[in-house]
């Protein structure tokens, strides 16, 4: 479990970080399986990835709502410091949450055969 306080801007976070369980391996993939297929890039890696990870394995507040009851339009409007930090503390107390995007020599291999002969 890893605690943190932070405050960036005029927003406070209380924040516990807990080790996985299986019940919240599950509450992580009924979240992500909400994300739906954004037009956006970025936005659909945010819903599928960032908010899942991030509320799945947490407990405290953030400007004293319970994090469970933020929603995903509240989580993209937070300051980058206080959304860098959580993921940090929760990828650290998590890792194997962590995404494995693939190497860029991994894709232009994978390009170059797509491309070849």
């Amino acid at each position: 479990m890893k605690k943190l306080d932070l405050t960036a801007g005029n927003i406070t976070a209380r924040l516990e970080i807990c080790e996985a369980t299986t019940l919240m391996g599950l509450r992580r993939g009924q979240l992500a399986a909400e994300a739906g297929n954004d037009d956006n890039p970025l936005i659909w890696f945010a819903r599928r990835f960032m908010y899942p990870d991030l509320l799945a394995c947490t407990n405290g507040e953030i400007e004293d709502k319970p994090v469970e009851e933020l929603t995903f339009d509240e989580f993209l409007a937070l300051p980058d410091q206080i959304t860098d930090a959580w993921l940090e503390a929760a990828y650290e107390v998590n890792p194997h949450w962590q995404p494995r995007l693939p190497e860029p020599a991994e894709q232009e291999k994978k390009r170059s055969k797509l491309t070849a002969g």
